[in-house]
């Protein structure tokens, strides 16, 4: 029998070799670490020891959230397969934090969820690469349709029916008798 500690220092060390053969590149974001709970650098996220250690220790999750708040952030998106963290968000940020969204729910069609994720996202202000989005499952793009740049313009065309007089006697002749 192995001692589960050196089992899991085994197993750490196999994933940071893992890691090492990756290339990372520094993000294009700003990252909140879930190690520190801060403003992630890009050499520190660039270093297979990090994720060894994301691995290993402790999440800062509510540390996190604390960093995001003083960040004055528009926009969170949970990334997962189910929104659970998104309720500890709401807790940290109250009403008055950003728009929070989810980007799968159990039970429920992921690529319409996704789709309704991003318009969510779109609406809080992001910028959105529709035509990215917009390849179907076989990588086909659709026709896309210009739409007009103004305000639609709202008119009417119906007709206005008069009343028909014939129906108003309903078959007898009119006038004196």
């Amino acid at each position: 029998d192995e001692d589960p500690e050196a089992l899991a220092e085994r197993i750490l060390a196999r994933f940071e070799q893992v890691v090492a053969a990756l290339q990372l590149n520094p993000p294009q974001l700003r990252l909140v670490s879930n190690l520190s709970g801060k403003l992630a650098g890009a050499d520190e996220l660039t270093r297979p020891s990090y994720w060894r250690r994301h691995v290993r220790e402790a999440v800062r999750f509510g540390d996190g959230l604390a960093t995001l708040r003083a960040q004055r952030i528009d926009l969170a998106i949970e990334l997962g397969p189910h929104p659970t963290l998104l309720s500890f968000a709401g807790a940290v940020f109250g009403d008055e934090g950003p728009v929070r969204v989810a980007s799968m729910r159990k039970g429920e069609s992921d690529w319409p969820f996704v789709l309704d994720a991003l318009a969510s996202a779109y609406l809080a202000g992001a910028r959105i690469d529709w035509r990215a989005q917009a390849q179907d499952a076989q990588g086909r793009m659709p026709r896309l349709s210009a739409l007009p740049s103004y305000p639609f313009q709202r008119e009417r065309f119906w007709f206005q029916a008069k009343p028909v007089a014939a129906a108003l006697g309903a078959g007898r002749p009119s006038g004196d008798a």
